[in-house]
């Protein structure tokens, strides 16, 4: 409780009701120049006797607490001081589920809710959505619907192995899907981080035929690269990065729907061909911060290359198999343009991606696998990866050496032609 962190007990004994929780974000050490745009904007706000009360602030020692929300007392009864880290973000029943795991259900739990707490900005974007809610459920507000989709796909043998399995898109950094293995079970997640990775690199490739500007297309291509490094905030549903036309929008997600479907599906493959029983979890980090490490499990090459067939092959109509296969092309061609990227950055680096085999082995894994009366043909294939070569080329000599430290930035990159409306971090959201 914040009352209770002494070194900023003189800032707030004369703001706060102890009879209530506060639930803050702190900024100390501001830089000068940071310290009076914030004033100065918060006093300039249109909104500015509603947001001021919401900070209290030290003008000589540029301190700034946010008061994020505040909860009576009382609703604590009954939660130790490291349980009321979760509320009121989770009920009382979630936070005891979280404590005291009992199924792979609440393991789930307790992997989103960690990961939505240690995020500031994620944690600013729960309570906003909580305050909006009338019937606020923590454990419900998970998507689930490509994986739902997905398993439409499949028969029901295939189906049913796969029906009880913990799952759903979750929020937190790491650009990953997962099949994980838990004391309790089985886990299947998706990153939305990885959604966004994704969303971003279609634009880049359709922009052109979809009429996207040239300065547009490359500023998502940039997104969608940083979020996978790390460096693009995950607070797309807090600050759009521009206003993308419904018909563009629409194209776009149709793409990076059919994508996570076969990341979905190459993640239950991995569950029901077994790969998890044998498999050991091991560390590696992604190359760009050493101080940072993932935690994942460790698949043979030819396991990934199991995965990718059947995630396609378990699918019932030949049309569906279609989208999946020609899906999964281009996810393949978006990771390699990363590799690009991240072998020019970091050529030392122990990247994740050293767990898997390269994307463009498994390009060419899949398609001698499905033959060519499924998805991409063959020579498509070489075709597009001949016309992208230049592309690659000219990333390397001419743009990238000048680019390292906007990439390596932690910020916000936006859309400039969609994007008219510019928030400010803490006033505007």
């Amino acid at each position: 409780m914040i009352y209770k962190q002494d070194k900023y007990q003189y800032l707030l004994k004369d703001h706060i009701d102890k009879d209530f929780h506060y639930d803050t974000e702190i900024l100390d050490n501001i830089t000068p120049d940071y310290f009076s745009e914030f004033i100065n904007r918060l006093e300039s706000h249109r909104d500015y006797n509603q947001l001021k009360t919401k900070f209290l602030i030290d003008h000589k020692k540029r301190i700034i607490i946010q008061i994020l929300d505040k909860v009576p007392i009382e609703e604590f009864d009954g939660l130790s001081d490291e349980e009321t880290f979760f509320y009121p973000l989770c009920s009382k029943d979630e936070i005891k589920r979280i404590f005291n795991p009992k199924s792979a259900f609440d393991y789930l739990l307790k992997i989103r809710a960690e990961n939505i707490a240690d995020n500031i900005r994620l944690h600013r974007l729960f309570i906003s959505k909580r305050k909006q809610s009338e019937h606020w459920s923590f454990s419900e507000y998970i998507d689930t619907k490509h994986f739902n989709e997905y398993l439409s796909f499949v028969p029901k043998k295939v189906r049913d192995k796969c029906l009880n399995i913990p799952h759903g898109l979750i929020h937190y950094n790491e650009t990953n899907g997962f099949c994980q293995k838990t004391p309790y079970g089985n886990i299947i997640v998706i990153s939305e981080a990885l959604k966004f990775f994704l969303y971003h690199m279609n634009l880049f490739v359709l922009g052109k035929q979809l009429g996207v500007p040239e300065e547009d297309s490359m500023a998502s291509f940039w997104i969608g690269i940083r979020m996978m490094l790390g460096t693009e905030p995950l607070d797309f549903e807090l600050d759009s990065r521009g206003e993308i036309p419904k018909e563009i929008d629409k194209e776009v997600l149709n793409s990076t729907n059919w994508q996570l479907r076969f990341i979905v599906g190459h993640e239950y493959a991995h569950h029901y061909l077994g790969h998890l029983d044998k498999s050991k979890i091991k560390k590696v980090s992604p190359g760009h911060n050493q101080n940072r490490e993932l935690s994942i499990y460790s698949y043979s090459h030819q396991k990934e290359y199991d995965a990718d067939f059947n995630a396609i092959n378990s699918v019932t109509k030949k049309d569906h198999k279609d989208s999946l296969a020609m899906s999964a092309f281009y996810f393949f061609i978006f990771l390699d343009l990363f590799e690009t990227v991240l072998e020019f950055m970091y050529p030392k680096s122990n990247s994740s991606m050293g767990s898997h085999p390269k994307p463009i082995n498994r390009v060419w894994k899949l398609n001698e696998s499905l033959g060519d009366k499924i998805g991409i043909k063959r020579k498509e294939m070489e075709d597009y990866l001949e016309w992208l070569a230049p592309f690659k080329t000219d990333l390397i000599e001419n743009v990238l050496p000048f680019e390292v430290d906007n990439i390596e930035s932690y910020s916000s990159i936006y859309l400039p032609s969609y994007k008219k409306d510019f928030k400010y971090d803490r006033l505007d959201y």
